[in-house]
């Protein structure tokens, strides 16, 4: 969970999702998964996220966060490089999940290069 550093729930060390109900969030546009995974999780925790920005580029989405403009779920692969004024908090579960998954062509998954590839992209997700 991404908030702005002077939100009232910066300082705690995780954020129940039900506690973010009356902000503003930022969201992917609505034919991506991040979306999808934003209003699934918002969903859950038993409400509807008041969009307010529906952005695709993660840097976009980390300066709205930092400005205040609002809130946002934010996979750990987009983390980096924060800008000071944005906090990241883990969520209480139940935890909204993105899956990832590569797909290779018939007899290309024993290339040595694909699968150093493979273990770097695991490496990274977990």
């Amino acid at each position: 969970m991404a908030l702005p550093a002077d939100h009232p729930l910066a300082r705690e060390s995780s954020i129940d999702l039900r506690a973010l109900d009356d902000d503003l969030w930022i969201t992917g546009t609505s034919n991506g998964c991040c979306a999808a995974i934003t209003s699934t999780a918002c969903a859950a925790a038993g409400f509807t996220p008041r969009i307010t920005h529906r952005v695709d580029d993660w840097h976009a989405v980390t300066q709205l966060v930092a400005r205040s403009h609002a809130v946002a779920l934010i996979p750990p692969l987009a983390q980096q490089d924060l800008p000071p004024t944005v906090v990241i908090r883990p969520t209480r579960p139940p935890h909204p999940q993105r899956h990832l998954f590569a797909t290779v062509r018939e007899g290309a998954q024993t290339s040595p290069l694909l699968q150093t590839t493979l273990i770097h992209l695991t490496q990274a997700i977990t």
